[in-house]
């Protein structure tokens, strides 16, 4: 019957040379114990990002719809729409450089005209304006129904 490696210790063999105690304490098991612990992290990380692409995907593949449609109506394929709009954009930003309503850095150019209702302005510079995101989320009334929302949960 083999023993463990370790001086002084008689117990069964069990594995690398080491009995069942001795093993649980080697440098050998704590590498495998970490390599496991590590893949199990890595694996969560994969299905838990998965899981957010799916719910990312469905919102991606309707703001694709949406582009394709203005760009077809103004009639350019996607990426030119895509491309000519980022372009404006920056070019808005760049001319006002701060926010038309309180003058912060401006962060976000807002369509004054809508785009769904007139998408053939939706390339014009003097349809667009500057906004940092909290005059951008008053004007669209999301700030005002946060606090709604806050002022129910604390009653």
């Amino acid at each position: 019957m083999r023993t463990c490696n370790i001086e002084n210790c008689d117990n069964k063999y069990r594995t690398n040379g080491f009995c069942q105690y001795h093993y649980n304490r080697s440098d050998v098991y704590r590498n495998i114990d970490k390599n496991r612990y590590r893949n199990n992290i890595e694996s969560e990380r994969k299905r838990s990002s998965i899981k957010g692409k799916l719910n990312k995907s469905k919102r991606n593949k309707q703001s694709i719809e949406y582009r394709t449609r203005i760009a077809e109506k103004l009639g350019l394929s996607y990426t030119q729409f895509t491309y000519q709009l980022q372009k404006t954009k920056r070019e808005v930003l760049n001319r006002d450089e701060l926010c038309v309503f309180c003058g912060d850095n401006a962060e976000v150019v807002h369509h004054e005209l809508e785009r769904k209702e007139y998408p053939e302005l939706t390339l014009t510079e003097n349809n667009m304006v500057s906004l940092c995101n909290t005059c951008h989320k008053n004007h669209h009334g999301i700030m005002f129904r946060m606090t709604i929302k806050e002022m129910e949960s604390e009653e």
